[in-house]
């Protein structure tokens, strides 16, 4: 369950890269619908439940498509920077020394409080930051939603 408003906090690649992946990928499903139309004569957007060969047909042009999208996206340098600067913005493909941390960028918090550090240097050492960076959090990703979550990782 993500609390609403915080989709872009804890699923960026919903907003970065699945967006324009989607955006090639409608494009070439409603091409591949279109030339299926006019050779068969059947619309496949209109689909009867009971039609199990027609849904059938819809899920391989589906695959077809999806796989076309992918080639044309990961092939595009443009669409590939923006990946690896996603990647790095999060921290996720940064050094664990805390050489690159002023490279963090999260959506709504002030990057300064972002400091990831040597995570193998003093143990737990700055657990003490957490309280003061969760109270500078937006309101809407401190309420009630973001609770539940540390409730249920503390169960596990």
């Amino acid at each position: 369950m993500i609390p609403p408003g915080c989709t872009g906090l804890v699923q960026p690649l919903d907003i970065s890269v699945n967006k324009p992946f989607k955006s090639i990928l409608r494009d070439i499903l409603d091409d591949l619908l279109n030339d299926y139309e006019v050779r068969h004569q059947l619309d496949l957007r209109e689909l009867n439940r009971s039609d199990s060969s027609a849904i059938g047909e819809r899920q391989i042009l589906v695959t077809h498509a999806v796989a076309q999208a992918w080639e044309q996206f990961t092939s595009s340098q443009a669409y590939k920077e923006l990946i690896v600067s996603t990647f790095r913005k999060l921290g996720l493909t940064l050094p664990i020394d805390g050489l690159c941390d002023d490279e963090l960028s999260i959506k709504g918090i002030d990057s300064s409080l972002l400091q990831i550090g040597d995570w193998r240097e003093g143990g737990l050492e700055g657990d003490e930051k957490l309280p003061a960076l969760h109270s500078e959090l937006p309101r809407q990703v401190v309420d009630e939603p973001a609770d539940v979550a540390v409730e249920y990782i503390d169960r596990v």
